[in-house]
């Protein structure tokens, strides 16, 4: 019976499927059966939880009012005079009284302000200190009503919450605290008026987990402690108001709304409505039990409809169709259904079988055509492979011949197959381990491709061959290819590759192969050595696109391929793996197919840094010299400027002391005087600065300390540079001597500290430092005009504005600035480069734009002792004389001016206007001439070759020298000779009068 039900309702009959399709067509009505319990589940917990919320609200919101009036009620009670004199008997009769009217309240007292119990209208077990309860403590702090936390009461024993306020006196001190106990048991009477349903509950509970009030079985579940019970955490975590559903104390499952109990001052507890969830969902339940029994019977009726139709209206057909296909397949190819065909599927079925049943018919008439057609087509293959160019062979695997084809016999060089297959082997291998591989493989794979052997003809020769086979059982049957011919080819092409490839990778250039898109196809190990990888296939993974430090570079490059197809001797720069750049040389070219497309670009790559930096230095060194040239030509034409005007200026500036002289103080000429003086002594000072930057000035040189006079003038350069502006050195212990005048270079670092401060208008810092230094040959091949050896560096720095580069290329030339117009002459850094490159020294500038600005200037050091300083002692008068002094110059005024100053201190005076004449008079004059005042440049003859002719003749004579500018014999190099007395032009009265004076006297 059960194997019978079994095959009854196989999954393999079409019955059993149908009931199923029946069963799966039902399912989505059961599914939204229980969609719609579940929607009306959550519309009956909505509205239970509303309700429940709804009542915890007016619970919460009484309590609250009650409250209310139980401030109003302690604010009356404090104001009475039985409380405010503290009678006691008084007040218990008043509190008592108050009780028994209001039935919600537990107990009345009075606290003493130390915590003692005063009064209580509900007797305590003893002595009651309530210092420590929180309603006490806040009135206290606060002088104002306050609720304490929801507790079991000390005095009555029941759940409460107390209420306090204070009493004062007069003085403003509280002299008690009323309090009052708010009975909380009273809340469960809400439930009783809301008729919860069976199983509800109602509860009062604080953050501990404490129930002061619970409905139903208050004496059950008042001053019970549930801290970790799952309805206590969800009301902790929504902490004013919120829903839930979990299960009671009790295990029952409910729906929970829970409101904070009046209002945030009531020490934090809560009113929790639990309703259950079989109340509220009963209805629901109802209403699914009768869908779900509705549908099993619709069910039913369904599944018996189908089992019933289904016999009759599909299994007949198809019953029938299932004879008539076994039929078929015992090989009656002519076999029909004989049934008229229908619409439906089962009609479609029958005629697909008949159609079906004659196509099998129809194929097998076809087979048997194909079969002759086969025969007929292995006679013509046979043909062919008998008259094939490749060999066709089959052995046994012990290499006897079966058959071979022609092309077999003339490859292995034998006369005729029947010779072949006579001689019992096919072929012999030059190596017996080549068989016995191909044999091993063969019996592995059953099938080898393309083998690659080497086998001995007839004759003795050896070809290659590639040998295909294919073992059936114990049959080798395949094919033989001379390759021999390809063989050399190949051999040839290998050497001439290899040839190719010695080149290509020993050739000390980088050669490369790359697509469009910058991806290397094929690069030799010079150019992976130039852009620093390790090895070729390293370079191969990188795109050439990103080795260009200009982009731009490389799109004109591909500008220039696609343009011309080729590229020759084209200068950029690279990106090496470690991140460093160089230049290259390219050369390259493009490479296309048959349809004019590019294919790849190949070229040369050849380093040419030590090319570009040698070329860079010598450029810097051009412009270092044409910046050379162009100062030493601007500075020799200030020098021959400045020799005229201190010849006009020794004339204007001498007339006008002597003016002063004689002018008496009040003279109105004598502020006109003064005027003309100051005037020409500021044009002198422009030509001093021209002479310092022509380097033509005077330089009485010493051997001093660079370090001692910076300290010297550290007060000063802070004056000049103002407190806006910190001043800080860093002196270099140990420093070297240099030889210098030293006015010249504390004039140099004057001017730079005032060029320092213009470029901080906001204030800043100024750096002067000095080191000793070693300028080598490399140095000295960078910098012209430098010559290497040991150097006292001296720098000065600032954290100003800064210079752009075509304001840093002129910044020493003279009456160049970027000043405001009269603020400043152009002439400060002039005269700082002629002082330090007539000392023998060098300047270098560095700026940049909002990064300051750095000048170092590097001084000879030498090994000499240091200058001993000797102060000069000048008289207040005018020194005077009668010896008899002889001018010679050729300029009249200024002639004429100094015989003037020096007769007017009581010398003899003779003039002469040449060398000629001076030796006239020299040699004429009977009284003995006692000094010669001779300017040094004369037509004619100079001054010191006058000199010379004077000591052969009179070898005592005093000379003392006065010109505008140093280039003469009386100097070498800018520096004054030992021994020589020499007055600068424009000189005034007193340098004249006291520099003769002084020659006299020595």
């Amino acid at each position: 019976m059960r194997e019978r039900l079994r095959t009854l309702f196989s999954l393999s009959r079409l019955h059993t499927r149908l009931l199923l399709l029946i069963l799966m067509a039902i399912l989505p009505a059961l599914g939204l059966i229980f969609c719609n319990a579940l929607e009306q589940r959550k519309h009956f917990a909505l509205r239970a939880q509303e309700d429940a919320h709804r009542l915890s609200k007016i619970i919460s919101r009484d309590h609250a009012e009650f409250i209310e009036s139980t401030r109003q009620l302690l604010v009356l009670l404090a104001q009475l005079p039985q409380v405010l004199s503290h009678d006691l008997p008084s007040c218990n009769l008043l509190f008592t009284s108050l009780l028994r009217q209001h039935p919600r309240y537990l107990n009345l007292g009075i606290i003493r302000p130390d915590g003692k119990l005063s009064l209580s209208a509900v007797p305590p077990n003893g002595t009651t200190d309530l210092g420590d309860r929180s309603y006490f403590k806040r009135t206290l702090q606060t002088r104002d009503f306050a609720i304490g936390d929801y507790q079991m009461g000390r005095v009555t024993g029941k759940p409460s919450v107390n209420c306090s306020y204070p009493v004062f006196n007069e003085a403003g001190e509280i002299v008690s605290v009323l309090f009052v106990a708010l009975d909380l048991s009273r809340l469960n009477q809400f439930a009783a008026q809301a008729q919860l349903p069976k199983g509800s509950v109602l509860q009062v509970i604080d953050p501990n987990g404490t129930i002061f009030a619970h409905y139903p079985d208050p004496e059950k579940w008042v001053g019970k402690t549930l801290p970790d019970h799952p309805i206590m955490k969800t009301i902790l975590t929504q902490e004013m108001e919120g829903t839930a559903e979990e299960k009671g104390a009790d295990g029952s499952s409910r729906l929970h709304a829970f409101t904070r109990l009046g209002n945030s001052e009531a020490g934090g507890a809560y009113v929790n409505i639990g309703i259950p969830t079989a109340v509220v969902f009963a209805e629901v339940n109802q209403r699914l039990i009768r869908n779900l029994m509705g549908l099993g019977l619709i069910t039913l009726l369904a599944l018996l409809a189908a089992w019933v139709g289904g016999k009759f209206l599909i299994l007949r057909r198809i019953n029938a169709l299932l004879s008539v296909t076994k039929r078929l397949a015992g090989g009656d190819l002519s076999v029909r259904t004989g049934i008229a065909y229908g619409r439906g599927e089962l009609g479609q079925l029958e005629q697909a079988f008949d159609e079906m049943a004659e196509s099998f018919e129809r194929k097998e008439a076809e087979r048997k055509q194909a079969e002759e057609a086969l025969r007929e087509s292995e006679r013509k293959y046979r043909d062919l492979v008998d008259h094939a160019l490749v060999g066709v062979y089959k052995t046994n695997l012990q290499g006897e011949v079966v058959y071979v084809n022609d092309a077999l016999v003339r490859i292995l060089e034998y006369n005729s197959p029947e010779e072949m297959i006579a001689g019992g082997v096919i072929a012999r291998y030059k190596h017996s381990k080549e068989k016995e591989r191909f044999i091993q493989h063969l019996k592995e794979t059953g099938h080898v491709q393309s083998f690659d052997a080497e086998l001995l003809t007839k004759t003795g020769r050896m070809k290659n061959v590639l040998i295909s086979g294919t073992l059936d059982g114990e049959i080798i049957s395949g094919m033989i290819m001379d390759i021999t011919e390809r063989k050399q080819v190949e051999e040839a092409l290998r050497e001439s590759e290899e040839r190719y490839r010695s080149l290509f990778n020993d050739v000390p250039v980088g050669l490369y192969r790359t697509t469009l898109e910058g991806q290397i196809l094929d690069a030799n190990h010079a150019l992976a050595q130039l852009l620093g990888y390790p090895d070729r296939e390293s370079l191969l993974a990188i795109n050439t696109f990103d080795t260009y430090v200009d982009q731009k570079v490389r799109v004109q490059r591909k500008v220039h391929m696609d343009r011309d197809g080729v590229l020759r001797n084209f200068e950029y720069q690279l990106r090496r793996c470690d991140g460093t750049t160089i230049w290259v040389e390219g050369n390259s070219k493009t490479t296309l197919d048959a349809e004019g497309k590019v294919l790849y670009y190949e070229g040369t790559l050849a380093d040419i840094t030590e090319r570009k930096k040698a070329e860079q230095e010598l450029a810097d060194l051009q412009e270092q010299l044409r910046q050379s040239q162009k100062m030493e030509a601007i500075g020799r034409l200030a020098g021959g400027i400045a020799h005229d005007f201190n010849n006009l200026l020794t004339v204007i500036k001498g007339y006008s002391q002597l003016s002063l002289i004689e002018l008496k103080e009040g003279d109105p000429l004598r502020i006109n005087v003064e005027e003309t003086k100051k005037a020409a002594d500021r044009a002198a000072e422009l030509i001093r600065q021209l002479l310092a930057f022509s380097r033509r000035q005077i330089m009485e040189m010493k051997v001093i300390d660079l370090n001692g006079l910076l300290q010297d003038l550290e007060k000063m350069l802070q004056r000049v540079i103002g407190e806006e502006i910190e001043l800080v050195t860093r002196l270099t212990e140990d420093l070297g001597r240099i030889k210098i005048d030293p006015g010249q270079i504390e004039q140099v670092i004057m001017n730079l500290a005032v060029n320092a401060k213009d470029a901080m208008p906001n204030g800043g810092n100024l750096f002067i430092e000095t080191a000793n230094t070693e300028l080598d040959e490399e140095y000295a091949r960078t910098h012209i005009a430098v010559i290497p050896g040991r150097y006292v560096r001296l720098s000065v720095s600032d954290t100003g504005v800064g210079m752009r580069p075509e304001v840093r290329h002129r910044v020493f030339e003279p009456f160049f600035t970027t000043k405001e117009k009269g603020k400043g002459t152009g002439l400060g850094l002039s005269t700082v480069y002629g002082i330090v490159k007539q000392s023998g020294g060098n300047i270098w500038v560095y700026s940049e734009p909002d990064q300051g600005t750095t000048f170092k200037i590097y001084l000879p050091r030498v090994d000499e002792p240091l200058t001993e300083s000797r102060e000069k002692i000048l008289k207040e008068e005018l020194p005077r004389g009668k010896e008899t002094i002889l001018i010679v110059e050729d300029d009249e005024e200024v002639r004429k001016l100094a015989a003037q100053i020096l007769e007017g201190q009581g010398y003899k005076v003779l003039r002469a206007s040449g060398g000629s004449e001076a030796l006239d008079l020299f040699e004429k004059k009977e009284e003995p001439i006692h000094l010669v005042l001779s300017d040094v440049v004369m037509p004619g003859m100079s001054g010191r070759e006058l000199a010379k002719r004077f000591m052969l003749i009179h070898p005592k004579i005093k000379v003392v020298y006065m010109s505008g500018y140093t280039d003469h014999a009386i100097v070498h190099r800018g520096f004054l000779e030992e021994g020589v007395d020499y007055v600068q032009k424009p000189f005034t009265v007193d340098g004249l009068a006291r520099k003769v004076r002084e020659a006299l006297d020595r």
